[in-house]
């Protein structure tokens, strides 16, 4: 996702089915509303924070293979913000 770290007014994203690894480029794209970021290569979570909570309408990530039910469970406790499939 080279590139998109300057869109911060950017409401929607739909990068499901890549070969994304890193959420991390997000991590200043708190005007999100929408991620769909499934079917990728995902171990974490890092880049979504809390600053991402208030907006974050639709969290789908679900299934990354990389990414553990304890992963999941420990971001929605800490963040906030709910894990969907999709």
């Amino acid at each position: 996702m080279v590139g998109i770290e300057g869109m911060e007014n950017l409401k929607e994203l739909y990068v499901q089915g890549n070969e994304i690894t890193s959420l991390m480029p997000l991590q200043h794209l708190t005007n999100l509303e929408v991620l769909y970021a499934s079917g990728n290569q995902l171990t974490s979570f890092d880049g979504i924070t809390e600053a991402h909570a208030e907006k974050m309408k639709s969290f789908r990530v679900l299934p990354n293979e990389g990414i553990r039910d304890k992963t999941v469970i420990q971001f929605q406790n800490s963040i906030g913000i709910i894990c969907k499939q999709g």
